[in-house]
């Protein structure tokens, strides 16, 4: 049924992973908030934590600050990057070498 299709656009960043690897959720406290670095966590928290940020912005709720303790560090660039990279090559050798023994 796909025969044909295109792709119009496709992204190809990085991903948000924090070093703590929990989601950032937070706001500045002058109407900026973000919800991020939900990296490898699936579905489930980036769904609760639009849920925190809409209670936060409607209604004033402060279950966002459960997430307090895990927010913006620094990633020591371009270590991090480079850290961050040499993990996901880890990762895909450590499932290429699985597949292998298993295939």
């Amino acid at each position: 049924q796909l025969a044909g299709v295109q792709v119009d656009h496709a992204w190809s960043g990085l991903m948000s992973y924090a070093r703590h690897q929990m989601p950032q959720i937070g706001g500045d406290g002058n109407g900026l908030w973000w919800a991020q670095a939900f990296g490898g966590h699936g579905l489930a928290p980036t769904c609760a934590a639009g849920e925190l940020l809409a209670a936060a912005i409607a209604q004033g709720d402060d279950g966002w600050k459960q997430f307090a303790g895990y927010g913006l560090d620094n990633t020591h660039r371009p270590f991090g990057y480079l850290a961050a990279q040499a993990t996901y090559w880890w990762q895909q050798g450590r499932d290429c070498l699985k597949t292998r023994l298993e295939g």
